[in-house]
């Protein structure tokens, strides 16, 4: 068996990302090149009724720690690794509230 590919719907990136422009500022959300991501929730989009999917990141380490890593031609560790340490109140924060806030404004209609 595979994990197929995730496809993110364009419609619903666009809203989302909308909705995260108004909630955290235009200087806070960016659109990040396509990438090969194998999930679970990749099968949601293939059933039917398809149901629209989207993976969308959270920057989860300090600016300190990436302008430092930058300039000292150093990798991050991705999430799946174990050296991996987010900056862990903000990005528990950013993380509830833009799963929330994308909850909420697409329930509302």
């Amino acid at each position: 068996e595979h994990t197929p590919a995730v496809y993110n719907d364009p419609v619903l990136a666009k809203k989302i990302f909308g909705n995260f422009t108004v909630l955290f500022g235009e200087e806070k959300v960016v659109s990040l090149s396509p990438e090969m991501f194998g999930e679970d929730f990749g099968w949601y989009g293939r059933q039917e009724p398809g149901v629209p999917t989207l993976i969308y990141s959270v920057g989860s380490v300090s600016p300190e720690k990436m302008a430092d890593a930058k300039k000292n031609n150093r990798t991050i560790p991705s999430t799946h690794s174990s050296a991996y340490l987010p900056d862990l109140e903000p990005s528990l924060r950013t993380g509830v509230l833009s799963m929330s806030s994308a909850a909420l404004f697409l329930l509302k209609k």
